[in-house]
């Protein structure tokens, strides 16, 4: 996360150069694509050997027990719980874990194991009674969520009065990985500086995953922040904090048009996650 200092002065440097953007977005083409992925290496791997996918769960389920009031959780649900490791930590420590997702393609057998209940369902209907969970919880999931508000609705509707919603995202999709395409083009704001069609192009010939743009919804920081609001009617926001990344704002200023066409608010290109925390009212 970079400073208040560093960022107030990059969010200086982008609307300087959004605003003197021409008002016509001039798209990279092709040959920009090779040229700029040989400046940019792929990231280190993620992690989804056993031992990772162990070793993250257990971090994230200790994080999950710093919460406020967490010594009083005995259910906790998990929403778009991928690999369902973090819930097999709580389970493991004695919590009642529902674990829910779209598809079990990913859901780790060892979660079963231990104990976790792994439901396939919808976001925005989890069939969970009303005011039950202590603490509803979600890592990397949100940003991927075609309809927010739908779910957000629901996990306050599950959880009890005065139990947690605790919910970690990123990247955002205008920030420089938002796309979350890093697998197969690793360059920064690759889906504000090129077309779909070139990015597709390019990982056909060199045999990458192609981007779906549906896995990820979209969303501005302020469309959030307008969420934010509008859950205050039945939620608490007791903790908050947006992470903050200036690494890459030279390619905004040298490409400013392909930006301006997207969005006129550097924030948008500078925030890459949020970090929430509400109390059911």
């Amino acid at each position: 996360m970079v400073s208040a200092v560093r960022l107030r002065r990059a969010r200086l440097l982008l609307e300087r150069a959004l605003a003197g953007a021409e008002p016509a977005p001039r798209w990279l083409g092709y040959a920009d694509l090779e040229f700029l992925s040989r400046s940019y290496g792929f990231p280190a791997p993620y992690g989804y050997d056993e031992e990772s996918l162990a070793r993250r769960g257990a971090e994230r389920a200790a994080e999950i027990l710093t919460l406020p009031g967490a010594a009083s959780f005995r259910q906790t649900l998990e929403f778009g719980c991928g690999d369902g490791m973090v819930s097999a930590s709580l389970a493991q420590m004695g919590r009642t874990a529902i674990a829910v997702d779209i598809s079990p393609a990913r859901f780790d057998k060892r979660a079963i194991d231990a104990g976790v209940d792994f439901r396939i369902c919808d976001a925005a209907d989890i069939g969970v009674p009303a005011n039950t969970i202590d603490c509803v919880f979600s890592y990397n999931a949100f940003e991927h969520i075609a309809d927010p508000y739908a779910v957000l609705a629901e996990m306050t509707r599950i959880t009890r009065r005065g139990g947690l919603i605790y919910l970690s995202f990123g990247p955002l999709y205008w920030s420089a990985f938002g796309e979350h395409a890093y697998r197969s083009i690793p360059i920064p704001y690759c889906h504000c500086l090129f077309r779909l069609e070139t990015m597709n192009q390019y990982c056909r010939d060199k045999g990458y995953d192609e981007i779906d743009p549906r896995h990820v919804n979209g969303w501005s920081l302020e469309q959030y922040r307008k969420l934010w609001e509008w859950s205050g009617k039945s939620l608490d926001r007791i903790r908050y904090s947006e992470r903050s990344s200036a690494g890459h704002v030279d390619l905004i200023q040298r490409y400013a048009s392909c930006f301006s066409s997207r969005s006129t608010s550097p924030l948008d290109f500078l925030i890459d996650e949020i970090n929430i925390v509400f109390r059911k009212k």
